[in-house]
């Protein structure tokens, strides 16, 4: 039972509380001891609903006196919920030097914001030491640029990195060679970074801009110039990545540079496509299978970007049984729906002949 107010201990000064646990308040002489519970909540948050308390001295008296068990049970547990993240930092992270509480509120926050601490922990231990403030300050540059807070999470939680880094000098140069040297308008900038999160983590001067200017070599330039739609191809290494493809092309197919690049420019996924996961058992069955020719394949370069399994196979599958003969374009751009409509039709022509 709630003890009388004169049998209870004589309550410590409300500064040396504050010093020893300026976070948490544990509302425990207030609750009946058969239910043994303890309810632990900030006093600032109390305060934000309640402005009138200035202290945990009244915070106290006032449940005392103010509310029954029930009504200090709902006040509780309305107090428990955090406010607003920029409002958590103000409140808590200065108020306190206490590194167990601080790291406490810096897990509270990457929880809010829909980010695995354990992963978040595990692949950017520099976090461990970082304060909130630094955290919130990328966060916002993020949701600066238009991107929502689910998809701030969302980058946040796929690259931990971010969450240390510095904005002035590695995220805004980043966002300053999208607009400046890409021309990508600052409403389409979001639609860039949801594509390629990659993109905030990679260096200006060492990736991005050799891989641009070796896309420009290419034919991304004028109406085929980079856009938010293919940013994606900046995060790729020059050397490793899109050279290797560029040859895989010409030497495969027996294709020259120049035709080459014009497939690439038609359709950039090609350079996103691996060789031996991609191209290379695509053009095998091209090649052997479905006995194509190769000029088909620059006529419709979009080829490579369909699923071996899933479509190629099972349409040449069907087509070959009936012993029908389809263009590429037209046998994989269409629906499965239209594609089946279209192989009846043929087949009724086919017995309408004979």
């Amino acid at each position: 039972m709630i003890k009388p107010l004169e049998n209870r201990d004589p309550p410590t000064h409300w500064k040396e509380r504050r010093r020893r646990s300026r976070n948490n308040y544990v509302v425990s002489s207030l609750l009946s001891d058969r239910y043994s519970l303890k309810l632990h909540f900030y006093p600032s948050s109390i305060v934000m609903f309640y402005p009138h308390l200035r202290s945990e001295k009244k915070i106290e008296t006032f449940f005392f006196f103010r509310f029954s068990l029930a009504a200090t049970m709902m006040i509780a547990a309305r107090c428990c919920l955090l406010p607003p993240p920029c409002f958590r930092v103000r409140c808590f992270a200065g108020e306190t030097s206490d590194t167990g509480i601080l790291f406490r509120e810096k897990l509270i926050y990457l929880q809010d914001l829909n980010v695995d601490p354990h992963k978040a922990l595990r692949v950017n231990p520099s976090l461990r030491s970082a304060s909130i403030s630094s955290v919130v300050s990328v966060e916002n540059l993020l949701s600066s640029t238009g991107l929502s807070r689910p998809a701030v999470g969302r980058i946040l939680d796929m690259f931990p990195d971010l969450l240390t880094s510095d904005p002035e000098s590695e995220i805004i140069p980043v966002l300053r060679f999208l607009t400046d040297e890409i021309s990508i308008s600052e409403q389409d900038i979001p639609k860039s970074i949801s594509r390629c999160p990659r993109l905030l983590i990679s260096s200006v001067d060492h990736q991005l801009r050799p891989a641009l200017s070796f896309l420009k070599t290419l034919g991304f330039v004028g109406r085929d110039t980079i856009t938010s739609r293919n940013t994606v191809l900046l995060v790729s290494s020059v050397e490793r990545t899109l050279i290797p493809k560029i040859e895989y092309l010409e030497e495969g197919l027996g294709f020259t540079r120049e035709e080459v690049a014009k497939m690439v420019v038609r359709s950039p996924a090609l350079l996103t496509y691996s060789v031996d996961n991609n191209l290379a058992p695509k053009v095998e069955f091209f090649m052997e299978e479905m006995r194509g020719d190769v000029k088909e394949l620059k006529r419709f370069p979009q080829y490579f970007s369909f699923s071996l399994e899933r479509k190629i196979k099972p349409r040449h599958r069907l087509l070959k049984e009936h012993g029908i003969f389809m263009p590429l374009s037209e046998m994989l751009k269409v629906s499965d729906g239209q594609f089946n409509n279209w192989l009846l039709e043929l087949r009724l022509r086919s017995f309408e002949r004979r």
